[in-house]
């Protein structure tokens, strides 16, 4: 078979939500140990946050039905460069979830970037460790922690915030987002974030 005709195929075997992800620039696959030298002072973003994504799986298959989750959060700096979601919540979380899932399906580690959101006026960048890189979770159990995330936060995204995903497993996914205006490219997201206290609350559902 023709490459041009096998890629066809390909595209064709995607799911309908991949059609709606935000134009990514692909970068180059980061080693951690390139990434950062152990004594190097990590640069942190605006706001951390843990989301195991085990407690946003539906129990009987309804997106309405979450369990309550824990959520680990660390807030590092206040800050006043927000964007206000509103309304368009789904389409931007739509975005990145499919662009993430499409990220394990192909087990790829590499790191990219991407606009979403009303106007793409939010930015991210997203990357994964594990032994592939990929996870089972849904893509509709990865936007529920994100909207779970932003709804916490009066629908809107302050400053530039980490969020870091795990689903059991060795995967680990991190999501660095904030403003497109604002984004802050030095922030770091990755394995070395920590957090303070854990607290409970909110269902992870998609209204």
């Amino acid at each position: 078979m023709k490459p041009a005709l096998m890629n066809f195929f390909v595209l064709m075997s995607l799911p309908l939500s991949i059609y709606s992800m935000p134009t990514t620039e692909v970068t180059e696959a980061i080693n951690e140990t390139q990434a950062l030298n152990i004594d190097d002072a990590v640069k942190l973003p605006d706001s951390l946050a843990l989301y195991r994504l085990e407690d946003f799986e539906s129990e009987d298959s309804a997106l309405e039905k979450r369990r309550h989750v824990t959520v680990c959060e660390r807030i590092i700096t206040i800050t006043s460069h927000c964007v206000i979601i509103g309304g368009a919540i789904k389409d931007g979380i739509l975005q990145i979830s499919a662009a993430i899932k499409h990220a394990s399906n192909q087990k790829t580690c590499t790191t990219f970037t991407g606009h979403a959101g009303p106007n793409g006026n939010l930015f991210y960048r997203y990357r994964s460790t594990g032994r592939h890189c990929d996870t089972t979770a849904e893509q509709e159990t990865i936007a529920g922690a994100i909207e779970h995330h932003i709804n916490n936060h009066g629908h809107k995204i302050c400053g530039t915030q980490c969020l870091e995903l795990t689903h059991g497993g060795t995967w680990h996914g991190y999501l660095l987002i904030g403003p497109a205006s604002n984004f802050d490219h030095k922030a770091y997201c990755g394995p070395k974030v920590s957090f303070k206290h854990c607290d409970s609350g909110g269902k992870g559902d998609m209204n």
